[in-house]
């Protein structure tokens, strides 16, 4: 099978040659700028890799941006494509450590240059609802997002022969943790609801004005669309389930509607943590893929389990564990993890092999090599 017809397969719950592999398709798949630099070296692809002399180590998460070649060679069957920043209100750095959002929102570089949201425009003193609506929200429609963006697109459709991903940028609840802060958001949801919907229904406006402007410019092209957000820690989700069907569900539902109203794609979520209780809902407002399967977490190691219980219905993308055995493991504990999570999770379909999130600065280029080598030549037992 070529790359597509692979990727397109799986999607539809029907067997393919190989379980098909993603590295940087869905976002939180990428794979920083230092396992990177050691796989082209290990597989002999430095005259393939782009010019590494030019990365920028101060660029937003030190990922690094593969070079079709490599990608290619290790047998990547998705590609990524990203909105550009808005034309009114795009990233302002405030210096080398620092930068702000459209949003507002405070990000610092941490270890290993990563950036985390550090301040909210609204994190320190509760926002009235006057003042939610004089804030100068993002406007969704910024031609600066879509600008070049079916060209590219098209592009990379017919230039890699590979499926194509549509990351948008935002939704609803971590965009509501940003701007409030976490610990303020999370008592806002329980003790000050009106604000939270007001915040909430903001986002919904701005996420989804941003989808609908993208999709109409690629929606017909793309294979799968990622809503990225984020429902749980390790141990448990953010909120009790019924908490979720209430307040945030309904939110998520519009969210998907306004997608699936726009493409005929695959809708992809991506969220972190301890699910389990909710994927059953996931399923119900129309979420077809389930990004990462954070398999270190409460609840989702068991992945055959998750296969028998929800495989029918969702597509499992990711799975390979980041927090131990990538970082930490032999080159054959990592193999024996791709081996499981394929038994476990590809029979019929239904399974992308990534990992669980990002591969990071401290992931042996050894046992990237060995992912990608179990991936390409195992079949489901």
């Amino acid at each position: 099978m070529d790359h597509r017809e692979r990727a397109l397969k799986a999607l539809n719950h029907e067997q393919t040659d190989r379980v098909p592999i993603d590295m940087g398709g869905i976002q939180q798949t990428s794979i920083h700028i230092k396992p990177y630099t050691g796989l082209v070296e290990l597989l002999g692809l430095g005259d393939e890799a782009g010019d590494l002399s030019s990365f920028d180590a101060d660029a937003h998460r030190a990922m690094a941006d593969p070079s079709e070649a490599v990608l290619q060679a290790i047998g990547i069957d998705f590609r990524g494509i990203g909105l550009g920043q808005p034309d009114r209100n795009p990233r302002r750095w405030i210096d080398k450590d620092h930068y702000a959002d459209e949003w507002g929102v405070i990000w610092t570089r941490s270890m290993g240059s990563y950036f985390i949201a550090n301040k909210g425009p609204f994190e320190e003193e509760e926002p009235s609802i006057q003042d939610l609506e004089r804030y100068a929200w993002p406007v969704p429609d910024d031609p600066g997002r879509v600008r070049g963006l079916r060209e590219k697109t098209l592009k990379l459709r017919n230039e890699t022969g590979c499926a194509i991903v549509l990351n948008l940028p935002y939704c609803i609840l971590r965009e509501h943790h940003r701007i409030r802060g976490f610990a303020e958001a999370m008592v806002d949801l329980m003790l000050n609801q009106n604000l939270s919907h007001a915040i909430m229904e903001k986002a919904l406006e701005v996420s989804a004005g941003i989808a609908e402007a993208a999709l109409k410019e690629v929606g017909d092209i793309v294979d799968v669309v990622c809503i990225p957000e984020d429902m749980g820690t390790q141990q448990q989700l953010f909120m009790r389930p019924d908490m979720y069907r209430d307040l945030i569900k309904p939110y998520h539902r519009r969210m998907i509607e306004t997608v699936k109203r726009n493409t005929p794609a695959k809708v992809a979520f991506h969220s972190d943590g301890a699910i389990s209780d909710i994927i059953g809902d996931f399923i119900d407002i129309g979420i077809e893929v389930l990004n990462p399967v954070q398999v270190s977490a409460a609840g989702m190691g068991d992945t055959r389990k998750l296969k028998r219980d929800y495989g029918r219905h969702l597509t499992f993308w990711g799975a390979v564990d980041t927090q131990h055995v990538l970082p930490f493991g032999t080159p054959a504990d990592v193999t024996a993890e791709v081996r499981r999570r394929i038994d476990d999770l590809a029979h019929d379909g239904g399974y992308v092999l990534a990992s669980v999130h990002t591969i990071n600065s401290e992931v042996p280029s050894q046992n990237v090599e060995a992912m990608l080598e179990a991936a390409r030549s195992y079949s489901p037992r």
